[in-house]
Order: structure tokens, then C-alpha cells, then sequence
């Protein structure tokens, strides 16, 4: 795999694919910063997740990464459409990381080599954002303590396993599932999203 710093600047390419992960700042984001980045067309997760506000192209590229749905030819053609049209792009879709998949015994790994063969004939860079399980689970609690704690609250363990049912703190897995991606990869540390950091140096916003 071929890392590259998280602060390097923005690279000359056609594609960014940001893959997550949950609790590191994805939301964010995908609301105040990835739409407004000059030179690059958001192609992600929008809030509310209604697919109605989900683009037609991102709707594809999801169904495809995420279910197989379509044919990756076809797929990759409506992709390249896209960016001839609007120039780079940016895909940003933190699901593509976690929980099962459409078929039974799916694992993330399966749509990460999905997600290669749909864009390994692009100029492109991966982007994972990280965030230490400590500091994620207690975001997780505080997000989401008022609407599913029981009268009385469970114990720390349940929250760690409640908040990682997603299987969103196996960073340790991260490393050798995405070795099948053959472009760059950018590991991002939460802090620096947080900070803002990260979109002045290396977004420039």
C-alpha cells in the first residue's frame, strides 16, 4: 500500500474516494466542506440519508459498491460522464467501510474490491479518516444517550460493543483490506479534522 502523508497537498487527480470512518468527522464533511472546494464536484452522503437527496450518479456508484447492483462497465462509463462534465470529483460514503453487506456473509472488504474495479482506471487517491475507539465511543454516547438509554443506563461494555455493531473500531483489519486498493492512500487523524486543520492545510477552506 502506498501511504501518503495526511497533510500532503491536494493531489492532481480525477478522484478522491473518502471512505470513511463513522464518528471521525465524516459528516462534516460532507456538509460544510467537501461541497464547497473549488476545483472538486461532491459526489457523497447527504443529510438527511433520504434518497431523494442522493444524486442520480452517486445513487449508481453506491448501488453498484455497496449492493453490485449494474454492470461495472456501465457503472464506470457513467462515472467518467461525470467527471468529463464537472471535472474531479470527490466520492465521499463512509458506508462503503462498515457493516454487512446485501449478501449473506458480505464483508466490507468485498465492496472495497468492488470499488477497485470500478476506479482503478482512474487518476485517484483514498482518504480514511481515523479516530481513536476511546474518544468514538464516548461521541457515540453523547450522540446518542438521550434517545436509547434505558431508565438505567447499561454498562461502559454495552456501549462498546452498541457503538461498534458496526464493526467501525477494527482499525487493526483496515491496513490489509484496503492493500487491494492500488492507488494512494491518505490516513487522516480525527484531531485534524476536528482543529481545522486539515481544511486549511491541505483543503485551503
Amino acid at each position: 500500500m502506498h501511504v501518503i502523508p495526511p497533510f500532503a497537498p491536494l493531489p492532481d487527480t480525477e478522484l478522491i474516494l473518502h471512505l470513511g470512518l463513522p464518528k471521525t468527522g465524516t459528516s462534516s464533511l460532507q456538509r460544510d466542506m467537501f461541497p464547497h472546494l473549488p476545483h472538486w464536484h461532491f459526489l457523497g452522503a447527504q443529510s438527511p440519508r433520504d434518497s431523494v437527496e442522493q444524486t442520480a450518479c452517486f445513487k449508481t456508484i453506491s448501488g453498484y459498491v455497496m449492493h453490485e447492483k449494474g454492470d461495472v462497465q456501465e457503472v464506470k462509463q457513467v462515472l467518467r460522464a461525470h467527471i468529463d462534465a464537472h471535472g474531479p470529483v470527490l466520492i465521499s460514503e463512509e458506508c462503503f467501510l462498515i457493516g454487512a453487506g446485501h449478501h449473506a456473509g458480505e464483508t466490507w472488504q468485498a465492496r472495497i474490491k468492488r470499488l477497485e474495479a470500478l476506479t482503478a482506471a482512474f487518476r485517484r487517491e483514498a482518504w480514511v479518516t481515523l479516530r481513536p475507539w476511546r474518544a468514538g465511543v464516548e461521541s457515540y454516547f453523547f450522540e446518542l444517550a438521550n434517545v436509547t438509554m434505558p431508565a438505567q443506563a447499561p454498562p461502559p461494555l454495552w456501549w462498546l460493543t452498541e457503538s461498534n455493531m458496526f464493526g467501525i473500531w477494527r482499525i487493526n483489519e483496515l491496513r490489509e483490506g484496503l492493500c487491494v486498493l492500488t492507488c494512494p492512500v491518505r490516513w487522516i487523524p480525527f484531531e485534524a479534522i476536528a482543529s481545522g486543520q486539515f481544511a486549511r492545510e491541505v483543503l485551503n477552506i
